[in-house]
Parts: structure tokens; sequence; C-alpha cells
């Protein structure tokens, strides 16, 4: 076992190491417990304040996607679910399961026709908690062939000595955003203030940098195609090499960093 679930630093439960990891190692491979369908193309989901429509509209609308969801598992996946927070141990009215989704879900963007995003929830990867500078990434299988729809990969994005607390980015999609922006959506839908190495005051400058850095070796690797002298080609190499160990340098893990 690679892993136990303990106590947080950050307050509540958290996923730790019971060995040291190396970067890449593959952690753990989970089956979701439950997803369902937003019915949201991703360009609209990625909007700021659709996630919280969509889940405010679960509320309020006269039947929701996710109870019904829910409604449908085995009585002991229902157990599974009622247990996670931010309200452990209460029963699953539609306002308490809307909670759940909103505070324990990731998202994948489906592959089926249309194309719509997809949020799932997971009995261990819901355990784990939020970084900016992230130790860990999922990746969410999502399609059905010989692996199950919706199954996840945890995999280290940077080494993590034994009983440190395994850390994924709840927005990698906006990871580029400036300190105050994650901060901001951070608090408004999941609740909490970031505190990790990423939002310290001592280290946001830097972490800024490195996110800059980013966005302009990436617009710069956009204009590879272009290079035809030698001067050029050895400049687009360059950024590409300082783009990827940027990414790592902030625990990216995903398609950003194989596709650089």
């Amino acid at each position: 076992m690679n892993f136990q679930i303990g106590n947080s630093q950050l307050g509540g439960l958290g996923m730790m190491t019971a060995r040291p990891i190396e970067r890449g190692d593959l952690i753990h491979t989970e089956t979701a417990l439950v997803f369902c369908n937003t019915d949201y193309p991703q360009t609209q989901w990625l909007l700021p304040g659709t996630a919280n429509t969509f889940f405010a509209a679960q509320r309020a609308a006269p039947s929701s996607v996710l109870q019904e969801a829910v409604t449908q598992l085995e009585p002991a996946q229902r157990g599974v679910f009622r247990v996670l927070g931010p309200q452990p141990g209460l029963s699953n009215t539609r306002d308490r399961i809307v909670r759940r989704f909103e505070h324990n879900a990731y998202e994948f963007d489906r592959v089926n026709n249309p194309r719509r995003i997809h949020i799932v929830v997971y009995e261990t990867f819901s355990r784990i908690n939020h970084s900016c500078v992230p130790n860990a990434a999922l990746e969410i299988w999502s399609r059905r062939t010989e692996f199950p729809e919706g199954q996840a990969r945890l995999i280290a994005s940077r080494a993590i000595p034994a009983g440190d607390e395994i850390f994924v980015n709840y927005m990698p999609n906006h990871w580029m955003d400036h300190h105050a922006t994650r901060v901001a959506a951070l608090s408004n839908h999941w609740g909490f203030h970031c505190t990790c190495v990423g939002c310290t005051p001592a280290f946001i400058p830097m972490d800024t940098s490195a996110r800059n850095l980013a966005a302009t070796c990436h617009a710069a690797i956009g204009a590879m195609a272009a290079a035809v002298t030698e001067e050029q080609k050895t400049s687009s190499i360059m950024h590409i090499e300082t783009y990827i160990k940027t990414l790592a340098s902030l625990g990216i893990w995903d398609d950003k960093l194989s596709l650089a």
C-alpha cells in the first residue's frame, strides 16, 4: 500500500504516503464511486461562475441529476458517499448531496457525442486536499474501453517522502491564474482559504514569476512552427526546456507537460 488516510495538518482527513514515492510513480488507481453528466461543454464549464450556476440549479430544479445518480447507488455505496464532507454522517437530502458533489467532485471531459463535462466522486481520491503547487495529479479515464469510465490514476508529480501528505490541484485548468484569483475561486467554491506554499506571502512573488514565465514560454512554443533559421530553432528548444522545468516546479503532470 502506497498511502493511508489520516488526519491532515490542514484539518479533517487527507491522504498520506506510506513509503517514499518517486516522481512519476503510480500511487493508486480507483474506480469512480458515482459520476454524472453536467450537460455543459468544456468551453462553457470553464467560464467563471458556471459550476456554481450548475450546482444552484441542482438545488432548485424539480429534479436533480445528482440526486438521481446517488439514488441509483447500492446501499453500501450510498453509505460511503454519505460520510464524505462537509457534513459527515448526515442523510442524503438533496442539499447535502449537492454540497458533497461541490466539495468532493472532480471533473472530466467525457469522450462521447456530444462531449460534455462530467463530475465524479471517489471513495478515496475525494479525501485528497488541495495545493496550488501539488505533488500529485489525477488522470481520469474519459471513455469506456478496457478501463471503467471515470476510473482515475493518481500520479506523483514530484518526489514525496514517506509520511508526507499528498496534494492535488483542484483547479488544474486554471493553474496559470494569479494568486488572488485562485484564492478567491477556492474560497467561493470549496469554502477554504488556501495556505499552500504558492499562496504563502513570502513565496507569492516567486510563484507568480514562475507562472508568468510558463505563460511566456507557452506562447513562444506556439510560434515554433515558423522557426526557419538555426538561431530560431535553438531559441524554441530553449523555451521548451524552460517550460518543462517550470511546469515541473509547479507540480504539473498532465497533458500540458506531455505536449510541451
